[in-house]
């Protein structure tokens, strides 16, 4: 019994101890909020700091860690990040039409900092031209983007950073780790956005003599299967009015086709009231597909049809432009498809012309979806060659020249309630 009173005193005076220097420290303010715990020194530690310092919540975006087999990761990095050797990494993603994109890695050789950086910035002017003229606002924040490196105890880390507020996230991704000395300076941190690299070529520009010196030049990009879509049967099917004799994927294309026709063009219309209809009602009855901006994706071929636009109600540039050419075929309005491309060659990238009273006009439906519906206009309504090629790129050589101012401005979105850009 003496022994155990003995222990119940010795417990009683610890306690009592405990609580004294306890009292001893500083007192937290009523109202304040304790500092948050610094960032621990691993790839996903640094990458939810970042994250969390751009403004978002890590746990409510895609992990891309969690969506790929350990293969597929690994392809994934080094094809579009350019880094063929890491230990640990963590990337977060919002994926679909957004742009945000934050990703640390533990790098195998410490030495390879200023390499990886290269890399990430080839990847983020990349990304700006994946959502130049889809998603401007993705654009700009693309070419905010930011690639750093940072190196201690011979540990290199290399970080991605497209977000909203690359600077923050940079910052957060240098912070320390809780009762951790001072980091060492960084190898390399880019200072600002990533300037384009060296494109190589994959096709010769157009041979013979440079008749438009002020145009970007083209290079055919050849990322994508551009081939337009075969509409001939389509089009014999409709002059016959006997859809009889068509596939079961062109006699869908058909009929959703017809019933635009009938609802959308009257026997008295002008040609340019055609074109406007056909145009209005492209743009505002497809989406553009979202997953060709996504590497993890497969996008389907339907996408690049007339298919995707009239029956799924999404496309590519290219879906766009098939649907909007279909439709003024079937319409009786001279009209044309271009594939060439944007981003100074450096992406895929098609659109129409419209033949009005013998002269050529440009039109973008792709961009002009974005435009439209969210900005309020028509950008690419009918407008001249010049115009057009100061953001994209074609073989000037051999494709109609637009030279003649647009003969009718279209209305504003009625249903717009943003604000106008001017």
């Amino acid at each position: 019994m003496r022994h155990l009173m003995k222990r119940i005193v010795s417990i009683l005076l610890t306690l009592a101890m405990a609580l004294s220097l306890c009292a001893c420290g500083p007192e937290t303010p009523a109202g304040s909020v304790a500092p948050s715990a610094a960032p621990a020194l691993t790839a996903d530690g640094l990458a939810r700091a970042a994250v969390a310092a751009a403004g978002r919540d890590p746990d409510r975006l895609e992990k891309l860690n969690d969506m790929l087999e350990p293969d597929a990761l690994t392809d994934y990095i080094a094809n579009y990040y350019g880094i063929p050797a890491w230990e640990d990494c963590a990337i977060y993603r919002a994926g679909g039409a957004e742009v945000f994109e934050v990703a640390v890695l533990e790098l195998a050789d410490a030495a390879s900092g200023s390499d990886a950086v290269a890399g990430l910035k080839q990847y983020i002017h990349g990304r700006e031209g994946d959502f130049t003229g889809y998603a401007p606002d993705q654009a700009d924040i693309a070419a905010r983007g930011l690639a750093a490196a940072r190196e201690r105890d011979g540990r290199c880390f290399a970080a991605l950073l497209l977000c909203e507020d690359p600077e923050a996230a940079r910052d957060a991704f240098f912070g320390d780790p809780q009762d951790s000395p001072a980091p060492s300076p960084a190898p390399a941190v880019s200072a600002g956005p990533a300037e384009p690299p060296a494109v190589t070529p994959s096709a010769p520009a157009p041979a013979g003599p440079v008749t438009y010196p002020g145009r970007t030049p083209f290079t055919d990009p050849d990322i994508d299967d551009m081939t337009v879509y075969d509409t001939s049967a389509i089009l014999s099917a409709w002059e016959k009015q006997d859809a009889s004799g068509l596939s079961d994927y062109d006699r869908a294309i058909y009929d959703a086709a017809k019933a635009v026709i009938g609802s959308q063009i009257e026997p008295d219309m002008s040609d340019l009231e055609k074109e406007y209809a056909l145009y209005l009602w492209t743009i505002t009855h497809m989406e553009y597909d979202f997953d060709h901006q996504d590497p993890t994706v497969t996008v389907s071929r339907d996408s690049f049809t007339p298919y995707g636009g009239l029956i799924k109600g999404k496309g590519v540039c290219l879906g766009f432009a098939s649907v909007f050419q279909l439709l003024m075929d079937m319409a009786g309005a001279e009209c044309i498809t271009v594939v060439g491309a944007a981003y100074n060659s450096e992406e895929d990238h098609a659109w129409n012309m419209v033949r009005l009273d013998g002269k050529w006009y440009c039109v973008d439906a792709t961009w002009d979806w974005t435009y439209y519906n969210d900005m309020g206009y028509m950008r690419y309504f009918n407008v001249t060659s010049d115009f057009m090629a100061e953001e994209h790129q074609w073989d000037y050589n051999n494709v109609p020249e637009a030279d003649s101012p647009s003969p009718w401005t279209p209305p504003r979105n009625p249903d717009f309630n943003g604000f106008w850009p001017w």
